[in-house]
C-alpha cells in the first residue's frame, strides 16, 4: 500500500502536509521534481522526517510562519519553505511541485514512492473553483486482465477534489485513465479528448498501450485551501 502526504495549506513561503501514521515506518524521505514525467521516474530527495514528528524547514524555524495550535494524533507533519530545497531538479515557491513520499521500514529499507502529489503555486487557490493543467508522458504499461488500473501506471493525487476533468491524448497510441485504483479504465483513443463532468475525484491513473503517450490534463478544483 503507497504512502500518501495530504496538502493541508499552501501559502507564499509555505507548504503545509499531512501523512497518516503506519506501524512499522521509522521515517518518511520527502522528495520532489519539476515534472509529471521526472517525478515517475525519480524523485530528488529534499529532506527526512522521523516517524510521528512534526518538521519545520530551516526558513519556517527563523520566521514562525504557518504556526498553528491543532491536533496531529496519528499524524506526521511536515512544513517547508520550497526555498530551502530549489534547485535545478526541485521547484522553488513560485513554481507548481511534484511531491512523492517514500517510508523507511525498520529494517533501514526504504519502500516505493507513493503517488505524485501536484502541490500548486502560492495564489493558486485564490479563486472558489480553479484548474490546474498538467502535461506529461503516460508509461506503456501492459493491461491487467480485469480493466482496472495496473499500480505502476503514472498514479497523480490531487491537492483537492476536481468536479470536473478534460483528458488529451496527444500521442501515437491509446491513452487509459482511471480515477481509483480498482476502478474501470476509459480509453482516450489518439489525437481525442475526454472531458468527465462532475468528476469528483481526486486521484487520476494514466498508462499507454502499446506505446508512452504524451498528454494533457486539465482538472477544475473545488477549493478548499486559503492562498
Amino acid at each position: 500500500m503507497s504512502v500518501y502526504a495530504q496538502l493541508v495549506e499552501r501559502h507564499q513561503g509555505v507548504v503545509d502536509l499531512a501523512i497518516r501514521n503506519r506501524a512499522g515506518v521509522v521515517s518518511y524521505l520527502v522528495n520532489a521534481a519539476v515534472t509529471l514525467d521526472a517525478a515517475y521516474a525519480g524523485t530528488t530527495n529534499m529532506f527526512s522526517v522521523p516517524h510521528g514528528r512534526d518538521f519545520r524547514s530551516p526558513t519556517l524555524q527563523r520566521n514562525r510562519k504557518n504556526l498553528v495550535a491543532e491536533t496531529r494524533r496519528g499524524l506526521t507533519r511536515i512544513a517547508y519553505d520550497p526555498v530551502d530545497y530549489a534547485s535545478v531538479t526541485v521547484p522553488g515557491d513560485s513554481q507548481i511541485s511534484f511531491v512523492r513520499i517514500a517510508e523507511v521500514n525498520f529494517a533501514g529499507t526504504t519502500l516505493p514512492e507513493g503517488p505524485i502529489l501536484v502541490v500548486p503555486p502560492p495564489g493558486f487557490f485564490v479563486a472558489g473553483r480553479a484548474t490546474i493543467p498538467l502535461t506529461g508522458t503516460a508509461p506503456n504499461i501492459a493491461a491487467l486482465p480485469n480493466g482496472t488500473p495496473p499500480a505502476n501506471a503514472m498514479r497523480i493525487d490531487l491537492p483537492k477534489y476536481a468536479d470536473e476533468i478534460t483528458i488529451f491524448n496527444d500521442g501515437g497510441a491509446s491513452l487509459f485513465i482511471a480515477f481509483g485504483l480498482g476502478q474501470p479504465e476509459v480509453e482516450v483513443p489518439t489525437a481525442t479528448s475526454l472531458t468527465f463532468p462532475e468528476a469528483g475525484v481526486s486521484e487520476v491513473f494514466l498508462r499507454g498501450d502499446g506505446a508512452a503517450v504524451a498528454f494533457r490534463l486539465l482538472a477544475a478544483l473545488v477549493n478548499g485551501i486559503q492562498a
